[in-house]
């Protein structure tokens, strides 16, 4: 022991031979288990070299993981394997080139479809990009519609665009959170039997969030257009301090409310009509613009901070919550009338790093945020959420419908879901080299909860292979013979058939 550096496994106090006998066994079960996490490494060191992924059982990688959070980037829970690889009819990748670069931020604008448009080439978004002083708006098929000069004395550091497809706004924020929204104008005309779109842009306001009289600085965190049916549009910011302010169209400040004194708002989404949904590290809620007021108690309840949100493509009610921690969290916060805050399911827990996630129909796209992985590719998976929902035992889970890997390190996040029964949707993203804007459309079937898995054991009783009609069938033919012999007995044993029982036996059969 003491020349392999073991501890003494016995001295001179032993007291009996089954302590000694205990102590052995005790050793015997620690260099397994150090043998088993050795194997474990080595075959990891071998999928990084190769770049392949690894599955690994569910406890060695909840083991590993908290250990070395890069397990994650090499390896996978085996019991949320993905169903399919990503074939081409799953998932396609286009680039378009743009004629400023490096690109930064992209984002997509929905456009409005009119009764006399509904054909197969009407254009249904454009694509926004961003440098960090040119803003360029593209179509589907990478030509220039317009590029601008966003007017900032700084670089842009971040952007946000309106999720209606009415009325057009991009909002650009710099460094020193400077903001100027930008009004969007697009029409489309029909020449030569194709539709051409025609976009002018000009700056409608300039303004910054309110800056504090004493204390440390506040920072901008968050910002939103707003575009009600009816009336001037909102610009809505959030900042370090947990406050929102509102802006009229024309850059006056509305009205500043604080909603959460647990951090500093981390997003803003637009919601039914005047309302906004804010999310704040530990809590979310609503905020009505017209009346600048929480118009409910917000919901809170995760353990991780939140980080980011987004709504379920066919539930208004339903958002899904991202936490540092890389869960992924889906809320209702409302059952027919009634206002709730209830928790309805996570998403498999895949990443140790924050995800970025959007929705389809019936399935989630998450992608893992490229500031909290150091190098190395990042990775994205789709979510049956009805899978999800249904919930999983022991077996697999079977709720990641496909998982691929990304060397060129996407950013950015725009999402477009397109109508219709099957669920489809492009999404907008930027590689690391900013050279372009990638599109990837992703197409999947309409999402149903997964079928029981199929016992393949051959050693099924013959009675399970036998078709319910034959069943029947054998009954039926028992219940016949049975009910003559009873008749018989009845003659004192004369077992002969008469031609009126033979009749009706012929119309039984």
């Amino acid at each position: 022991a003491m020349r392999y550096g073991l501890p003494l496994l016995c001295t001179a106090q032993c007291a009996s031979v089954e302590d000694f006998h205990d102590r052995l066994v005790a050793l015997q079960a620690e260099m397994q288990h150090t043998h088993t996490v050795a194997s474990v490494l080595h075959d990891l060191r071998s999928a990084a070299a190769a770049g392949s992924y690894v599955p690994l059982a569910s406890s060695k990688w909840s083991l590993l993981g908290d250990i070395i959070p890069e397990v994650a980037d090499i390896a996978y829970d085996v019991k949320h394997a993905p169903l399919v690889e990503p074939l081409p009819k799953f998932f396609n990748v286009s680039r378009l080139p743009t004629e400023v670069a490096p690109v930064k931020f992209t984002d997509i604008l929905p456009l409005k479809r009119s009764a006399g448009d509904k054909t197969i080439d009407a254009p249904k978004m454009v694509i926004v990009a961003a440098t960090d002083k040119i803003v360029t708006i593209l179509t589907r098929q990478g030509d220039t519609l317009v590029s601008f000069d966003a007017q900032h004395k700084q670089a842009i550091a971040s952007l946000a665009v309106s999720t209606s497809s009415d009325d057009h706004t991009i909002l650009t924020a710099d460094v020193d959170d400077n903001v100027n929204a930008h009004e969007i104008k697009i029409q489309a005309q029909r020449i030569d039997n194709r539709v051409k779109l025609a976009c002018t842009q000009s700056v409608a306001a300039s303004f910054r969030i309110p800056t504090p009289t004493e204390g440390p600085e506040r920072r901008l965190t968050g910002m939103a257009p707003v575009a009600p049916r009816a009336g001037q549009p909102y610009y809505v910011l959030g900042d370090s301090d947990g406050a929102v302010s509102i802006f009229y169209g024309n850059g006056t400040l509305k009205g500043r409310v604080v909603v959460a004194d647990d951090g500093p708002v981390v997003r803003l989404v637009p919601n039914y009509g005047n309302q906004v949904l804010f999310l704040a590290e530990r809590s979310l809620g609503f905020i009505s613009v017209a009346s600048v007021d929480v118009i409910r108690s917000p919901c809170m309840g995760w353990g991780a901070p939140a980080i980011d949100l987004t709504l379920d493509a066919t539930m208004q009610s339903r958002l899904y919550i991202s936490l540092s921690d890389g869960n992924v969290v889906a809320m209702d916060t409302a059952q027919g009338q009634a206002k709730v805050c209830e928790m309805k399911f996570k998403l498999p827990h895949v990443s140790r790093v924050p995800l970025t996630v959007r929705t389809l129909k019936g399935y989630a796209v998450a992608l893992q945020d490229r500031s909290e992985v150091a190098s190395g590719p990042l990775r994205m998976w789709v979510f049956n959420l009805i899978a999800v929902e249904t919930g999983y035992g022991a077996g697999p889970s079977r709720s990641v419908v496909l998982t691929k890997s990304f060397s060129s390190r996407p950013r950015g996040f725009g999402a477009y879901r397109h109508l219709g029964a099957k669920a489809r949707g492009t999404f907008s993203v930027v590689p690391s080299d900013g050279s372009a804007v990638e599109l990837w459309d992703l197409a999947f079937k309409t999402a149903t909860a997964p079928k029981a898995h199929q016992d393949t054991d051959t050693s099924k009783s013959w009675f399970d292979w036998i078709p319910q009609s034959g069943i029947f069938f054998v009954i039926v033919i028992g219940v016949v013979i049975w009910n003559i012999r009873k008749g018989g007995k009845g003659r004192g044993g004369d077992y002969s058939l008469s031609d009126s029982d033979k009749r009706e036996f012929e119309d039984v059969l």
